[in-house]
């Protein structure tokens, strides 16, 4: 009898436990919201129309010629609304894009007709994410910029050039200020 009430006491509990819960179903519309699995090698994404993201450059910006170029930048989201960018790379250096321009003594206006353009190689079918920023949130970014391998320093002068970088996608158009970076021999 024992070995009855040992064996049936779990059975009943689970029945009564089943046929006490319930289910609703319903056919309402998903909320708006809600993200949708998305081919991740799609290639065009709709222009965000409200954010307000600075993209700026951390770390320091002097190497020596036998150096990797190793460098981060911060994406923050300085608005007050949430930011979704759904093309974002999962190689976070396939996200920046980098023109360089001679270093000059006198200021030098931003034009991409005339500053070099680098494109951190990338593979043909790159995976992608949404990368969502809460207000005042950061993303890091980190690169290595290889192209500074071509500046050549001469004896006590470090080579200097001018770079902008710019997020390599198009759902969103954001660059940092420029900012110079310098290459000098051991």
């Amino acid at each position: 009898m024992k070995r009855l009430r040992l064996v049936l006491l779990p059975l009943v509990l689970g029945s009564v436990v089943l046929g006490t819960a319930s289910c609703e179903s319903s056919q309402e519309k998903p909320a708006k919201n809600c993200w949708k699995v998305r081919s991740p090698y799609r290639k065009s994404y709709p222009k965000l129309k409200q954010y307000k993201l600075v993209l700026i450059p951390v770390g320091k910006k002097t190497f020596t010629a036998d150096q990797k170029k190793e460098f981060n930048f911060s994406l923050r989201n300085i608005g007050s609304k949430t930011v979704r960018i759904d093309e974002w790379f999962m190689e976070e250096a396939d996200n920046v894009r980098f023109y360089t321009h001679p270093f000059e003594n006198k200021p030098v206006k931003f034009d991409r007709k005339t500053w070099k353009c680098w494109i951190p190689p990338m593979k043909k079918k790159t995976e992608r994410f949404q990368l969502e920023l809460m207000p005042g949130n950061a993303a890091l970014i980190m690169t290595t910029m290889s192209f500074l391998d071509d500046l050549k320093p001469e004896d006590g002068k470090a080579a200097r050039v001018l770079v902008v970088a710019e997020l390599n996608l198009t759902s969103v158009n954001v660059r940092t200020m420029q900012f110079i970076v310098a290459v000098q021999k051991k």
